[in-house]
């Protein structure tokens, strides 16, 4: 490198503790068009395979449709603005990020699975994990169908529904799609399935309740490396990954208002049940999203921000409370017309008081009987932790010397 070059990368340093050890730094002579000074950030790392045929997947998807490619760097720049976009603060990195874009346009059907087995053998894709390096890398499979091969085949059609969306719709449907839609209770974010079928218990090791499960394309659940980009996120980073969902989606939600609660609902919601409809419906209903109406104006209704359990035990404790409160009613119901009774003056009759007296001798005795039984508990105790010894005698007769 020549001095000038070598004195326009600043901000060096390395984290060597990291999953993949990685040096970062800034290039401030980049010219690069999407910052105000020009300038631009990279990770340097060695001997990871992988990650050059992860962001060589990334870059196939983002050539499928220029939209593609704005709205990852819209929600780059979103997730940056809102300081959600780092795993060294214990948030999702800028790659996991890019995972979760890609999935919620599967979802919709604007772009399509290009690992797909089905899509392979349609466009005659020819899969070699033997002979072809570029198919298998340190053991993981690795091969997927390029842009050009899809889209020149005509294998694959883009969903009409959203096939006119602009970019500012598409990053609306995707603070929408992860702060309201997607069950992360659940399911886990898969770009190598392409749809909400991968139950996140997969990743036992690794997988919460309360954070989004990410499985890595080629580093998947079954395989002898397993990863969850998700996994880098902290109870609290989680929150702070939220709050930037939902805040971003009241600000560009209030912009959109109207769009929002119908067609972009709509939408989306429509294109998640295209595939299985019983089971994705079920799933949502599970998560606790109402779906009125799909292509009448629907709305998709969702739970709050600081919601913490499941739907379905939310629906299961509701269920408990009306019935507790119709218990508690019809108690009521009879206490007063006890009441009631008292205050006329009206006497019960002879059977009734009888039966009562009764009930509570009885229930006396059982009292009395429980109480003498948790006396001589200890007793026992005693008896059976000295079987046999001069000790146990000692304490039995105790015992009866106490009883008298």
């Amino acid at each position: 490198l020549s001095n000038h070059r070598s004195r326009s990368y600043v901000d060096l340093f390395a984290i060597p503790r990291a999953r993949i050890p990685v040096i970062k730094g800034r290039d401030v002579h980049a010219d690069s068009p999407y910052s105000a000074d020009g300038s631009m950030h990279f990770d340097i790392c060695f001997l990871n395979d992988i990650a050059v045929a992860n962001s060589s997947l990334l870059g196939e998807y983002s050539e499928i449709d220029r939209r593609v490619r704005e709205l990852m760097l819209t929600v780059k720049s979103f997730v940056k603005s809102r300081k959600v976009g780092s795993a060294a603060e214990s948030t999702y990195s800028s790659y996991t990020w890019m995972v979760l874009t890609i999935f919620y346009l599967q979802c919709i059907e604007f772009v399509p699975n290009l690992q797909s087995r089905e899509l392979m053998k349609a466009v005659g894709f020819v899969l070699d994990l033997q002979n072809n390096p570029a198919h298998r890398v340190n053991g993981l499979e690795t091969a997927f169908l390029s842009a050009d091969e899809v889209l020149s085949s005509g294998q694959w059609q883009m969903n009409d529904r959203v096939k006119d969306l602009s970019v500012s719709h598409l990053f609306c449907g995707f603070l929408v799609f992860y702060a309201k839609v997607f069950p992360r209770d659940l399911c886990a974010a898969s770009i190598r399935r392409g749809r909400c079928d991968l139950q996140k218990t997969a990743f036992s090791r690794s997988s919460r309740l309360w954070r989004t499960c990410i499985e890595d394309p080629f580093e998947t659940y079954n395989s002898h490396f397993p990863h969850d980009l998700g996994m880098h996120a902290d109870e609290r980073g989680q929150q702070r990954i939220d709050v930037a969902l939902y805040s971003g989606l009241a600000t560009i939600g209030h912009c959109f208002q109207i769009q929002v609660d119908n067609a972009m609902s709509k939408k989306l919601v429509s294109s998640l049940v295209l595939e299985s409809p019983a089971k994705t419906h079920g799933l949502l209903l599970q998560m606790g999203v109402s779906v009125k109406n799909i292509g009448k104006g629907d709305e998709v209704e969702g739970g709050s921000e600081d919601e913490g359990k499941s739907a379905g035990k939310q629906k299961q404790q509701n269920k408990k409370n009306k019935a507790r409160g119709q218990g508690r009613g019809k108690r009521g119901d009879g206490e007063g017309q006890a009441d009631k009774n008292r205050g006329s003056g009206k006497k019960k009759p002879s059977g009734e008081g009888t039966n009562g007296n009764a009930q509570g001798q009885s229930q006396k005795k059982s009292e009395d009987g429980n109480k003498s039984q948790k006396q001589r508990r200890p007793h026992y105790r005693r008896g059976n932790r000295n079987k046999g010894g001069k000790a146990g005698g000692g304490h039995k007769q105790v015992a009866v010397e106490n009883r008298s």
